[in-house]
């Protein structure tokens, strides 16, 4: 957590120091993104593993450094049903690079975070650590199609272990 922290203001002070400029159609400056789709994600019961689909959504606000590299604070929920309603969410601080500075690019990204199960439906939660990797197009200047995978190492109270794994498929947009 200390090293999250520490890139948390590392990036504020990045930004604070540079000049701050945003939504001129730019990657470099400030940006804020807003992402939905679906997913799949299997979770382990027991010794068995399931499987749900249902929504995803992403949150992001960041600053890119020049029109390939950025960081960003991300937030990817996974939302599903079985006989109660659950989140699966990663909260954490990634990174983009853009192959080329044009629109139409392909990009790669990922992120590192603190990971959390809740079962919406009866109010508990499971913490852990995870991670999302995932390769992007931004196919029109502000729009992306995105396929990533959320992985997360999650202990229930009972220390049995959980284990997510979603795979998600991202229409997103990024205000630049």
């Amino acid at each position: 957590m200390k090293h999250v922290k520490l890139v948390v203001v590392a990036l504020l002070l990045s930004t604070l120091a540079s000049q701050v400029v945003a939504f001129d159609d730019k990657r470099e400056g400030f940006f804020m993104g807003l992402g939905l789709g679906a997913h799949n994600t299997s979770y382990k019961v027991e010794e068995s593993y399931e499987s749900k689909s249902g929504f995803s959504s992403s949150q992001k606000l960041g600053y890119g450094f020049n029109e390939h590299i950025s960081v960003f604070l991300s937030r990817d929920d996974a939302w599903y049903s079985n006989s109660d309603e659950f989140v699966y969410c990663l909260v954490g601080v990634g990174a983009r690079y853009h192959f080329s500075s044009r629109s139409n690019s392909m990009y790669i990204t990922g992120s590192l975070g603190k990971s959390f199960l809740t079962n919406v439906t009866e109010n508990t939660q499971v913490q852990g650590s995870g991670g999302v990797v995932g390769v992007g197009y931004e196919f029109y200047k502000h729009f992306n199609m995105e396929l990533d995978v959320i992985t997360s190492s999650l202990k229930a109270a009972d220390k049995s272990e959980v284990d997510p794994v979603s795979f998600r498929w991202m229409f997103s947009y990024d205000l630049y």
